[in-house]
């Protein structure tokens, strides 16, 4: 399934998996479906309510602008834990910044079998251009002077002005920019900026995971998943537990981190539960 939405910035999503949309809490199940090229600027599954979905397996989530899986921090006027959610058997590869996210706190989640590979797409530096090497048309900024990694703005928005667009691919000279609504044959908030107009692109995050824990998490298991990044060198840690993290009694075990820059980082010391066979974690 494509999405050929466009980049709605305030990070609203609707996604669809086998026949469920997503509504707050509404959400039951996913399974066997390919959420793929979400153009871009967007995850591929967003999740916000504590009861919004149970079980995700069996799916592909790929090329998309941000987070393969994401689950929302609702903010502080909800923070009820969302429990027995199991994400399993799934293929969650080259997306742009984490592969799966946890914005909010867990409890008894299960995360097993997965392949989780070479995410983190989204690594090139901050950056400005303008002047004579500059030129611009309805979907594309050209700059001959640039020397950009392939698809490392994806997902970025792109500022000229006072008009944005949302990158959706590039190659070394080009980006080329999603649609700025459905079926629009232009991709800028505004009109077309004149060639030669400064523009800035923003520095993608240092940490781009393939699991990150980013809230408390309480008895989780992570277990037998192949976590790796053999081919893009973009996944900057296989597990990555941050300051805002935790994990108590959780159990991740077996899991295959090879090639990622590091392979389990727990910025928060774990508390208690078991840590073991869990293949590149020297």
């Amino acid at each position: 399934m494509t999405d050929q939405r466009g980049p709605h910035l305030d990070d609203t999503l609707g996604a669809v998996l086998n026949g469920y949309a997503w509504l707050p809490g509404l959400l039951r199940r996913g399974g066997g479906c390919a959420v793929q090229a979400r153009v871009l600027g967007q995850r591929g599954l967003a999740l916000r309510g504590p009861d919004a979905v149970r079980f995700l397996r069996g799916n592909r989530i790929t090329g998309n602008g941000r987070y393969g899986y994401h689950h929302q921090d609702l903010g502080a006027g909800d923070q009820a834990a969302a429990e027995e959610i199991v994400i399993e058997s799934n293929d969650i590869w080259g997306n742009s910044l984490d592969g799966i996210r946890f914005d909010r706190p867990l409890t008894d989640a299960v995360i097993i079998n997965n392949r989780i590979r070479n995410n983190g797409r989204q690594c090139a530096e901050a950056a400005e251009g303008g002047g004579e090497s500059v030129r611009y048309s309805q979907n594309t900024l050209v700059d001959q002077r640039a020397s950009w990694p392939a698809d490392g703005h994806r997902g970025k928005v792109l500022r000229v002005d006072h008009r944005y667009a949302v990158v959706a691919a590039n190659d070394a000279t080009t980006l080329t920019l999603t649609p700025i609504r459905p079926g629009s044959a232009n991709s800028w908030s505004a009109d077309t900026p004149p060639p030669g107009t400064p523009y800035e692109l923003p520095a993608a995050p240092t940490s781009r995971a393939g699991i990150m824990i980013n809230a408390a998490a309480d008895s989780v298991t992570i277990r037998g998943n192949l976590i790796r990044d053999t081919r893009s060198h973009t996944q900057t840690h296989g597990i990555l537990i941050t300051d805002r993290g935790d994990c108590v009694n959780c159990r991740v075990v077996e899991n295959d981190l090879d090639g990622n820059r590091f392979a389990i980082q727990t910025d928060t010391p774990p508390g208690g539960g078991h840590w073991e066979g869990n293949h590149g974690d020297q």
